[in-house]
């Protein structure tokens, strides 16, 4: 035979160098594709997506849509009654993040937070009482007791006007009930269970 080729083969070290690379760029460009989520787009991001193919002057081009919605089949009550769900969600994060804004003594970030969801939803007694609280707590770590004491008294009002909200007014009644078999309790049982 007249001059053997020699034919290099890859050590098995470099193969599985060049395997674990193709693994990694593999899992790190599986997220590409992934459409991020903004808390305020006005697009569903719970809507499934479907392909169309749109035809231009150039050719075809697959670009997607929002399907129709998962929940075309709820009632306007269900669909008012989750709108309102996510909405009250939403206050509770913002006021959430107040709260740790307060503990990490950032005390004007934690105000202009909550005075800023206050001014949003000035009609709701209920987002009112927990605003009210938290400026509250707010101007008592500042020392400032005279904001603290208005803050105080919008507490006392929203609760007042929460009452008669008909959201809470079956928990007020239940809260009232309870308060009476106690009452009832405490007499029938006598110095058993009294102070």
């Amino acid at each position: 035979m007249k001059g053997l080729a020699r034919v290099r083969v890859a050590p098995q070290r470099s193969l599985s160098l060049l395997g674990c690379f193709l693994l990694a760029a593999c899992l790190l460009a599986g997220g590409c594709r992934s459409r991020p989520t903004t808390s305020g787009s006005s697009a569903p991001t719970d809507a499934p997506v479907s392909p169309v193919t749109r035809l231009d002057g150039k050719g075809s081009r697959p670009e997607t849509r929002p399907a129709e919605r998962a929940g075309a089949g709820k009632t306007p009550e269900q669909l008012k009654f989750e709108a309102e769900q996510k909405k009250e969600q939403e206050i509770t994060a913002q006021l959430e993040q107040a709260n740790n804004m307060l503990k990490g003594q950032n005390l004007e970030g934690a105000l202009r937070l909550v005075q800023r969801v206050a001014l949003e939803h000035a009609q709701d007694p209920y987002v009112i009482m927990r605003t009210s609280y938290l400026e509250a707590m707010i101007f008592h770590k500042m020392k400032d007791a005279g904001k603290r004491k208005d803050a105080m008294n919008r507490l006392l009002k929203s609760m007042e006007a929460l009452q008669g909200d008909p959201r809470f007014q079956q928990g007020f009644l239940d809260g009232m009930a309870n308060q009476e078999v106690i009452k009832m309790s405490l007499d029938k049982a006598g110095k058993k269970y009294g102070p």
